[in-house]
Order: structure tokens, then sequence, then C-alpha cells
């Protein structure tokens, strides 16, 4: 196994590029933007049979193949193949969680050309591009070893990402990374146009417990649920953002608080008649939610408008939960 860094010369930086712009963590992303990134990198050719991670060993890197192919067996070689990766594909990326133990092998079959980019330039990267983070979340959202220890490393390198990304894997909804970067010039313009804006901040009643009983792969599809009838409820021009774990916020642009109350409620009745589904061939109990309604103010900041949503929502969990609240009136079921 040798490696290799920068510098190089103009025709091999250029071969370099082209084949890393093949790779699904840069597709469309600019990499001049991140040369001095790529350039911190290395990358090793290794040779046919090469065991390149196995299972309990430290891994810290991000492999993406520019050349060759490799095989990947779970636990133990003596398991079938689990996928063979090529050109363009990349692996370790379930083992960059928080203790980085690889759960895999992965040998070359040929060999390989690697590019390999270790944990923090990988997330000076995501950090630097929009573009990555959101790719490298694509990539953890399709990309499962498909046994329990590498989903439950990759839903937390999931929760890690979408804090880069600025749209959340399970729902398609704008995150909250998205909202600290936009919300205030969503309130200047709606200030300047001197036009109506509300918000709702709806909170899933008691869905620890509910993880809790039927399981986090069961609460995830709660939550599928939850905004499948949010889409189908609100209209395009209306933002819905996933602000916290089970917590959303809806902003409803044109709309006083009177009018966003209404909306609130029938969402709010909608969500509680609407089965979940199946998982595992159970059936899965309704989840509610609890709502609190702001309406913005001229001399309003971010804060004091999410402030009044956030005293609603305590006082509709306060008066019993499943209800919408809105703070300058009585709780309404």
């Amino acid at each position: 196994m040798t490696a290799s860094n920068f510098p190089k010369t103009e025709k091999e930086r250029d071969r370099l590029y082209h084949q890393l712009a093949q790779n699904q963590l840069f597709k469309y992303v600019d990499l001049d933007a991140i040369a001095h990134l790529i350039e911190q990198c290395s990358e090793q050719l290794v040779s046919t049979k090469t065991v390149l991670l196995q299972p309990e060993q430290q891994n810290s890197s991000f492999h993406l193949i520019l050349e060759g192919e490799v095989e990947v067996h779970l636990n133990s070689l003596d398991q079938p193949l689990h996928e063979r990766l090529a050109a363009g594909q990349c692996f370790g990326e379930i083992s960059l969680s928080a203790n980085g133990t690889t759960k895999a092998y992965v040998i070359a079959m040929t060999d390989c050309r690697l590019f390999i980019i270790n944990d923090d330039l990988l997330w000076g990267m995501s950090n630097s591009s929009h573009g990555v983070a959101n790719n490298m979340l694509y990539i953890l959202s399709h990309k499962g070893r498909h046994n329990s220890n590498a989903v439950a490393n990759k839903q937390e390198q999931l929760y890690r990402w979408e804090n880069y990304a600025l749209s959340d894997s399970l729902t398609g909804f704008n995150n909250r990374r998205w909202f600290d970067t936009s919300i205030d010039r969503i309130l200047n313009r709606t200030v300047q146009e001197k036009q109506p804006l509300s918000a709702i901040l709806l909170d899933v009643d008691h869905f620890k417990q509910y993880n809790d009983q039927w399981g986090h792969q069961a609460g995830d599809q709660a939550l599928r649920t939850l905004a499948n009838i949010a889409r189908e409820y609100l209209r395009t021009s209306d933002l819905i953002i996933r602000y916290a774990s089970e917590k959303f916020l809806i902003l409803l642009p044109h709309t006083n608080p009177e009018q966003a109350t209404l909306i609130a409620e029938r969402l709010c009745h909608t969500i509680a008649k609407t089965p979940v589904g199946k998982f595992q061939d159970i059936k899965l109990p309704a989840i509610t939610a609890s709502m609190g309604i702001s309406g913005l103010t001229r001399n309003d900041t971010c804060s004091s408008f999410l402030e009044r949503a956030d005293r609603s929502l305590y006082q509709a969990k306060q008066t019993g939960r499943n209800r919408v609240a809105n703070c300058n009136h009585k709780a309404a079921k």
C-alpha cells in the first residue's frame, strides 16, 4: 500500500478533480471552493486482496474509490458478499460515528486507487460547502449496512450531518440550520411588505413514550405520517421546519393569528385521527400533537415572535395536550 499527497501537476490535478466529481460526495459541488481542503487529503494505491477495513478496527477516514473494485462482507469473511463497490462509490461512512469502530470487512478485489478524507477534513468540507453536507446526508440515508450496530451508528451520523445540511432526511422539510440562516430575511421582508405572518409551533405529544413502546423506527414512521398530513393540508407557500426531534415550526405568510388558529385546529384534528400504519405486522396507534400560535408584530424580533409561540405551546400542553392555543386566547380543542 502506497500513499501520495499534493503537490500535483496541472494534468494530475485535473484528472483527480474529474474523478472526484463522479462521486456522490462531490456531486454539484464547486471543488475549487474547497481546494485547500482537498489538497490536505491523500491518495492510496492498494493491491488486490488487501484488507482495507475489518470489524472492531478503528477508522477515522472516508474512502472514495477512484479506480478499482472492493467487496464488503458483514462481520466475517465467511459471510456471503454484502455488496461490491466500484469507482465513483465510497466506504467507511458508517464507522465515522462516535467511536469510529468498523463493522464490516472491506477487501480490494483489484488493484485500487483510493482518495482518503480524514474525519476533520470531511467536517471542514461540510462546513464550507452545503453541497458536501447534503450529499453526505444522502449517502448516509441511502447506504445502510443492514445490521443493528450499523443502523444505530448510521442514525447517529444522520443527526450530526443534518446540522450541516439544509434539509431533514426523514421528513424532507427544511431543518434548523436552514431556519437560522433564513429567518431574518423572512421577517424583514414581511415587515417591509406590511403583510401578516403567523407561526404554529407543533410538538408531538409524549413522543419519547411512543418511541419507548413501539421503537424508534415506528417513531420515524409516525413523523413521516405527520409530514404527509402537513403537506396535504398546508399551502405550498407555507414553510415547514423540523425545529427539533419531534418539534416542528410552521410559518404561514399572509395569515393572521386567528386564521392560523383555524388551520392548526384542522391539522391537530387530522393528525389525531390518522393511523400511522403498520410496522412489522403491528398496527401502530395514531399520534397527537399540541400547537402554539404566534402572530408577527412590527416591533418583534425573531426571539420575541417565537417566544410567544412557545408560550402558547406550553399553554396547550398544560391544558390537556392534543389541542391548539394562542397565548392571547383561550386554548381550543
